[in-house]
């Protein structure tokens, strides 16, 4: 398995957080709180395919890529 598919789901939470701070006028403030709001991730959360947690920096207001 590569890290393809987890660096795709990065790359989309990353797009999300900036419309959410783009909607909303801030950033949102934990991964586990922003990964339920349908109105970002209406199929679910993305999931790592290896099992890691995805987390959003508190200072860079980033998902930052697992290394796998």
């Amino acid at each position: 398995m590569t890290n393809n598919a987890c660096k795709a789901n990065v790359d989309m939470i990353n797009r999300q957080i900036q419309l959410y701070l783009a909607n909303t006028g801030e950033y949102p403030q934990n991964w586990n709180q922003f990964k339920n709001n349908t109105d970002y991730f209406p199929d679910g959360p993305p999931e790592c395919p290896f099992g890691d947690v995805y987390v959003i920096h508190g200072t860079l207001h980033r998902v930052q890529q697992h290394n796998h």
